[in-house]
């Protein structure tokens, strides 16, 4: 990285341009230089620089200018002189950098560790602790916070990177939803350190920049944002090995995991139940209203049936009605046929007496006309006693 940036010239913007790469370089207090904030380049001056702290200095690169080409700048602050500057990164004086100290200030470890932003999805392939082989968990990042620092026990530690996260296979169940992040270029992490976060508490793991992202050609702002993309593209679309170089109370950890597994399975025991009563329910609903529509139906044919009823019970009683009509008819009929019958009886007898007297007319007519010739005092008598008889059967008659 050191001969492809002294390979092509630097452009030192303004009052710069006098002075070489083998001179000292230093600005002002009252000069400004830029450093990178959210992916965008920020103007700041060496006194503001140094009152930011310097932790906060120490933790960035800072650049002379915005041009195409820059040259790389740290902040240093002399405190006998009151003096705020910005000198050249050590990095131009030549060689790989061989102090890990100093490892947080390359492009490689800087870009790496800021590709672990919040929205990103990361894939992590870790040894779990008391296991031979790797488990691959793929975390999404709720939240990032960069060198993040923490005090424990009257000691200050740091971290490349904080994040929360969610996961979709139970690493968040047994480790929790905050993992330390430890990028290394060329130099673990130092076991002193491991020691502190497990002190802390809080689970770190320690990745390591891959060989095809060491060593960037970078001479310009461009070339850093083109390294930069690449970065990003790598740890979002790749599977990254992860070592725990902290993995506190792991078997209070374990048996959190166990009895959320625990948890879990009786929860899907009674979703699983859940979802039973529910299709034993709408089985039941659908039971429920094929019993209604069938019943509707019984009662629609009921009712039916009770109009028809209605209807023959109806015409029962019209022709209960007339056969009452008709028997008293039939009753008024067999008077009268008895009457018929007693008056041809006495049409019958009247017919008869009739004849018998017609017949004793006859006689009586016809023994009138002779008797007198032979009895004429007898005749006088008989005529007597025929018209009394005569008058007799009138009144019988009558």
């Amino acid at each position: 990285m050191t001969d492809a940036i002294t390979a092509a010239p630097l452009a030192i913007p303004d009052n710069d341009m006098n002075i070489s790469m083998s001179q000292e370089y230093s600005r002002s207090e009252n000069e400004i230089a830029y450093y990178e904030e959210g992916g965008r380049l920020i103007r700041i001056t060496a006194r503001s620089a140094v009152n930011k702290g310097k932790s906060w200095r120490t933790r960035r690169v800072f650049y002379a200018g915005k041009g195409v080409q820059y040259l790389k700048l740290v902040s240093r602050y002399t405190e006998s002189r009151d003096l705020a500057q910005f000198v050249k990164h050590p990095e131009y004086e030549g060689g790989v950098i061989p102090d890990p100290s100093l490892e947080s200030e390359s492009i490689e470890h800087e870009e790496f560790k800021s590709a672990f932003r919040k929205g990103v999805s990361v894939r992590l392939r870790i040894i779990l602790p008391g296991k031979q082989e790797s488990d691959v968990f793929k975390v999404w990042i709720l939240n990032s916070e960069l060198e993040y620092e923490f005090g424990h026990q009257g000691k200050d530690y740091r971290v490349d990177a904080r994040i929360k996260i969610v996961d979709d296979n139970g690493f968040t169940d047994r480790f929790g939803t905050v993992l330390g992040i430890e990028i290394c270029k060329s130099h673990k992490v130092p076991a002193r350190k491991k020691k502190d976060l497990f002190a802390f508490g809080l689970p770190t793991v320690e990745i390591f920049v891959p060989k095809e992202l060491l060593s960037p050609n970078i001479q310009s702002a461009e070339d850093e944002n083109k390294y930069r993309e690449r970065v990003r593209e790598y740890v979002s679309n790749n599977v990254l090995d992860a070592d725990f170089i902290a993995t506190p109370y792991t078997e209070f950890a374990s048996d959190i995991l166990k009895a959320k597994r625990s948890y879990k399975a009786k929860f899907e025991d009674s979703q699983r139940a859940i979802t039973d009563l529910k299709s034993n329910s709408e089985s039941l609903r659908s039971e429920l209203v094929r019993a209604g529509a069938e019943l509707k139906a019984a009662i629609g044919k009921a009712s039916e049936i009770a109009h028809r009823l209605k209807s023959k019970t109806d015409e029962v009683e019209r022709y209960s009605e007339k056969l009452a009509h008709a028997v008293n008819a039939n009753k008024a009929f067999v008077g009268i046929e008895k009457k018929l019958q007693t008056f041809e009886s006495k049409v019958r007898t009247y017919t008869y007496s009739f004849y018998i007297v017609i017949a004793i007319s006859i006689l009586s007519i016809s023994t009138i006309l002779t008797l007198p010739f032979f009895f004429p005092e007898e005749a006088k008598n008989w005529i007597v006693d025929w018209y009394k008889m005569m008058t007799g059967l009138r009144k019988m008659f009558e």
